[in-house]
């Protein structure tokens, strides 16, 4: 419990460290998020980026399944289908707990972004 606490400080140390050098939140925002803010949303309106994370918190398994290939292509995606369906019993439970990890990472975000405004 005590490193678990110890590295929180740590990482929050660190998000604070580079708020301070970068002095721009979204420089700060696109290093968690991995991307630059690009949707229009202001930063300090903490709903907003609540609500943006929680939109990319869920993966699914199962994209569209194309082909590029023109002779071919059809039995690609019957076998890729095939297969998808092979692994879903392995695959849904995997997703459903990287989900249930995602929505308590966008939880504890929001906690913090509620700390740090009062």
């Amino acid at each position: 419990m005590s490193e678990t606490k110890h590295s929180v400080e740590k990482i929050l140390t660190e998000i604070e460290r580079d708020a301070k050098k970068d002095g721009s939140i979204d420089d700060v925002a696109e290093k968690l998020l991995g991307h630059k803010n690009t949707y229009g949303i202001e930063l300090y309106d903490n709903s907003a980026v609540i609500r943006s994370l929680r939109e990319k918190a869920h993966i699914q398994y199962g994209h569209p399944i194309t082909s590029h290939h023109k002779i071919i292509g059809k039995p690609i995606i019957l076998i890729r289908r095939f297969f998808r369906k092979l692994m879903c019993p392995i695959m849904q439970p995997i997703i459903d707990d990287q989900n249930r990890f995602n929505d308590a990472v966008v939880d504890a975000i929001a906690q913090l972004m509620n700390n740090e405004r009062s």
